[in-house]
C-alpha cells in the first residue's frame, strides 16, 4: 500500500477524446514537462482516494512500458 508518491498525476474530466488530443498537443507544444500517470476522471475512480488512484497509474504504466522495451 502508497502512502506517500512522488511522481506527479493530472486527473482530468470531461474531456471528449478530441479535446484531451488537443489539450496533450499543446501541453507539448508549449514545452511543458510530459506527466506520466494521467487519468480521465470515470464512476470507478472517482470513488479512490489519490493513493489508490496511483497505485492503478504506476501499474498500468509500468505495464505500457514493459511492453515497448524489447
Amino acid at each position: 500500500e502508497v502512502s506517500d508518491f512522488s511522481e506527479e498525476m493530472m486527473v482530468m474530466r470531461g474531456f471528449t477524446e478530441r479535446r484531451l488530443d488537443l489539450f496533450l498537443q499543446s501541453m507539448r507544444r508549449e514545452g511543458i514537462e510530459r506527466i506520466d500517470y494521467k487519468a480521465i476522471l470515470t464512476p470507478v475512480n472517482s470513488r479512490w482516494n489519490s493513493c489508490q488512484l496511483y497505485q492503478e497509474l504506476k501499474k498500468e504504466h509500468e505495464q505500457m512500458n514493459s511492453r515497448q522495451t524489447p
